[in-house]
């Protein structure tokens, strides 16, 4: 199953079919098209993007996910039947961040209907995907970098304490790096 952020989606052409695809954009991605079922379709609205595979197949002319017509009927749901399908979401490098926590909200969040829907919590929209795994408890917390800028600003200089804080940047996944300038910049 692919993953990309908003309006990220890859678009295949050559030199002969570019202005055709700039006129006319391809239609839904997997994913996209999951956000349409989970509007029109109240069991899609109840699973994961990794489990769509199950009870839906991929049409891939008109591009949008249909029911399964063959498989085991789901219990307590009419109509609604599953495969034994082998389904996987792309791996992310945790180096493409706000992709790497789409995809870690995709795993969590029951129905996403927009990529908006994937940012909210708590019926406020985050401003970033990675604010919204913090937010929801998915990532640790960044108290221990705190603790390191407050134990070293007992002894370290400036330079030392700006080198220190630009490793924390490069090599530890601050969540928020502002949150720790701010106290620590004096």
């Amino acid at each position: 199953l692919c993953i990309h952020l908003e309006n990220g989606q890859r678009v295949y052409f050559t030199v002969e079919t570019a202005p055709a695809v700039a006129a006319a954009p391809p239609k839904d991605t997997k994913l996209t098209a999951f956000f349409k079922l989970c509007q029109s379709d109240p069991f899609a609205a109840t699973i994961f993007y990794e489990n769509v595979p199950t009870y839906y197949t991929w049409q891939s002319t008109q591009r949008t996910w249909a029911r399964r017509k063959r498989g085991a009927v789901v219990p307590d749901h009419p109509g609604v039947r599953a495969a034994d399908a082998v389904s996987r979401m792309y791996t992310i490098h945790p180096r493409f961040t706000e992709c790497f926590h789409l995809r870690m909200l995709l795993q969590v969040v029951h129905g996403p209907t927009s990529f908006d829907s994937l940012r909210r919590f708590e019926d406020q929209v985050c401003a970033t995907y990675k604010e919204a795994c913090l937010r929801r408890g998915l990532l640790e917390d960044d108290q221990q970098w705190d603790n390191t800028l407050a134990e070293a600003a007992l002894s370290k200089s400036s330079p030392a304490m700006r080198e220190l804080f630009a490793m924390m940047l490069i090599f530890c996944e601050i969540s928020v790096p502002s949150q720790f300038w701010e106290p620590h910049k004096e």
